[in-house]
């Protein structure tokens, strides 16, 4: 049984992202498990990124911060506060992979985890499926993919937030241990309350994201210059609203038109869902922390989203989901969902089910147990 833990995260656990927010919920959830553990964070410290810091002082025993310059190989050779051993080190973010060896030398005994959140891979598999192999993203991406398979390598066990991206890696796992704990519902966010919809006079429809990621902007810029404009011209009386920290003026100038609302972070992400008719998930590239339909359903909104942004989600199309496998499959489905009051409210009632069923973290209670070793 694990009876200390330390978790190097490059990014902190935090409510400013949906990486942040899952480690806080993640790591919340294993207090919940097992109280009497000794639980260490480090972490680096991203003012322009980070906030929402929530209970971490009651999660954590001891928090120790760096600068993003410090993060680097000699990180553990120079930090004398985390000296005590540990049974299990959690590597959460791509960057903190770079920390294996120096966890290995400090703590020869500790079961090393690598969570590399999104999977660099997979993401070069992709691009090489599609033969864009001499582009610039795929020659930029080509270098976090080899560390990655060098992080897999020397890691004892390997945590994935996606199945899909657990799958494109199988040829790598040999006897080493895979895991996939997709990203839930936070319980911050969210408390456990009903949400009944507002009746508006207007068809809102809401896309959430942190905006600092390229792969949020790709996707606010394509549905505003592809799907946008169609909507509006058949819909008057439809906007589009956008949520989220990372609107930066030069995003904002691409993607203002008629319609769209650009709202950027909120207090109460639950208050602006209730407020819509759907949200959308739009993704184009990447893959990322995968959490925003589950904000949309737990609230009861039927969402239309691409077959990226919805791969290996539980939700069913044309039940519980609307899944664009095209470009102009997402434009049709939000037709379907803005002419029709009836099928967003069904849609949005078994989104809720299937988030209720397969995405609380309490549900993950066994295989976070399994993963961290924790049995009380």
């Amino acid at each position: 049984m694990t009876q200390s833990l330390l978790l190097i995260s490059y990014f902190s656990p935090c409510r400013g992202h949906a990486g942040g927010l899952r480690l806080l919920d993640l790591y919340g959830e294993i207090r919940r498990i097992l109280p009497q553990i000794r639980l260490e964070l480090l972490t680096c410290e991203h003012p322009g990124v980070d906030w929402g810091y929530g209970d971490l002082d009651s999660i954590f025993d001891r928090i120790h911060r760096v600068l993003p310059e410090q993060f680097g190989t000699g990180l553990l050779d120079t930090l004398p506060g985390t000296s005590g051993s540990f049974d299990l080190v959690d590597l959460q973010y791509h960057q903190s992979g770079a920390q294996i060896g120096a966890c290995r030398r400090r703590w020869p005994e500790a079961t090393i985890i690598f969570s590399p959140m999104e999977s660099m891979i997979r993401s070069v598999l992709k691009r090489t499926g599609q033969g864009n192999i001499i582009s610039r993203q795929y020659l930029k991406a080509a270098w976090p993919a080899l560390q990655e398979a060098w992080y897999l390598r020397k890691s004892d066990r390997v945590v994935f937030v996606s199945r899909p991206d657990m799958d494109a890696v199988q040829f790598m796992r040999g006897k080493k241990p895979f895991y996939c704990i997709p990203t839930c519902v936070s319980d911050q966010e969210f408390p456990k309350k009903e949400y009944l919809q507002a009746s508006l006079e207007r068809r809102v429809v809401v896309f959430v994201a942190y905006f600092g990621s390229r792969t949020n902007q790709e996707a606010l810029e394509w549905y505003c210059g592809f799907v946008h404009p169609r909507l509006r011209s058949e819909f008057p009386d439809y906007v589009l609203r956008v949520v989220g920290r990372g609107l930066d003026t030069s995003l904002v100038r691409s993607c203002t038109g008629d319609g769209i609302e650009f709202l950027g972070p909120v207090d109460d992400i639950a208050d602006v869902l209730r407020e819509s008719d759907m949200g959308i998930a739009p993704a184009i590239m990447g893959a990322g922390v995968r959490g925003k339909i589950h904000q949309y359903a737990v609230v009861g909104l039927p969402c239309v989203a691409s077959a990226l942004a919805s791969e290996g989600l539980d939700y069913v199309s044309g039940e519980s989901i609307l899944i664009a496998e095209k470009d102009t499959d997402f434009i049709e489905h939000c037709r379907t969902l803005l002419s029709d009051g009836n099928v967003r409210r069904k849609m949005g009632s078994l989104a809720k089910e299937v988030c209720a069923r397969h995405y609380s973290w309490h549900v993950m209670k066994t295989s976070i147990s399994t993963v961290y070793e924790l049995d009380p």
